[in-house]
Formats: structure tokens, C-alpha cells, sequence
């Protein structure tokens, strides 16, 4: 994986909001996930959501770094995944000024979404998400491969990230 910016002439954002990584899991998986203990994630297409204070840009260069390599430590749930040769990290979005909570809230009111694993990113939030981890339904997951870089519809405009291939 490249080091480099992945939109060339792009000054990355120092910005607070969330992100949003796409995930697909190629096979049902039972692993550790750190004080969530032991976890089952059906075969499928997920969305997690997360935040940062300072960089986004930042935070989503270090999930790459992590979903590239397979192995580094462990700072959050979403590391856990990104680890695991068996999921595979398909795509970003950086959403500045966004509440993941807020965006949390509109990826889980959409059909045919489901969080499998209750708390997971979301343990110390403090809005009553439910997690911030979703498994996206079969409808779900055709729409978004449609979209070569996704966006959460709102209104602030998003900075899209390209799609790794």
C-alpha cells in the first residue's frame, strides 16, 4: 500500500467527524475481540462507524495500514477485524463534522441492517447506539457496490476516498 495521499493534491483534513469503513467478512468467523470476548460475525458485507478528534485522515490511514499488514496492536473493536485474514477492508468514507453517532443512528434505520454484535464500537457512547458495527442486507450490499465511492447522504458535504482495488 501506497503512503501517499490517495487523492493527489488533497490536503488531508485535521478535522473532527466520522468515518465509515466497509468491510466484507468471506466467511462466518468466531474470534476475540478484546472485552467483547469471543464474537460470531455471519459471512457478509459490513459497515462500521467510527470518529476522530483530530485527523481523520489520519485514523483511516492507520485502519489501511492495519487491514494491509494483517497485524499491529490493538487500540480499538474495529482493530480486531481489520487483523483478520478472513475480512477485508473495501472501501472509506471520511464524513467531516459528522457525529458518528448521528451517522450510526441513519446506517441503522435503513432495511435490512442488522447489528450482530450489540457494544461493538459503540461501548462507551453515551447516545444509546446499539453498536456501530451493521451487517447490510443483500439489497444493501448491491446498492453500494454500484457506487464506486460511497457516500452517507446528508447534508454536509463529505470528503470521498477512492476505493482500494
Amino acid at each position: 500500500m501506497s503512503s501517499g495521499p490517495l487523492i493527489p493534491g488533497l490536503r488531508y483534513m485535521q478535522k473532527e467527524g466520522a468515518y465509515v469503513l466497509h468491510l466484507d467478512v468471506r466467511q462466518s468467523l468466531t474470534l476475540w475481540v478484546g472485552a467483547l470476548n469471543c464474537i460470531f460475525l455471519p459471512a457478509g458485507h459490513y459497515v462500521y462507524v467510527g470518529s476522530a478528534r483530530r485527523g481523520i485522515d489520519s485514523r483511516i490511514a492507520r485502519h489501511k495500514r492495519l487491514a494491509g499488514q494483517k497485524k499491529g496492536t490493538h487500540h480499538w473493536h474495529i482493530d480486531y477485524l481489520l487483523t483478520h485474514p478472513q475480512i477485508q477492508l473495501t472501501g472509506e468514507t471520511a464524513l467531516s463534522g459528522r457525529s458518528e453517532c448521528d451517522v450510526s443512528r441513519q446506517i441503522a434505520s435503513r432495511t435490512g441492517v442488522s447489528a450482530p454484535v450489540p457494544d461493538f464500537g459503540s461501548s462507551d457512547c453515551r447516545s444509546g447506539c446499539k453498536a456501530h458495527l451493521y451487517r447490510l442486507g443483500a439489497e444493501e450490499k448491491r446498492y453500494l457496490r454500484t457506487i464506486p465511492s460511497r457516500t452517507i447522504h446528508n447534508s454536509q458535504p463529505a470528503i470521498k476516498i477512492r476505493k482500494e482495488n
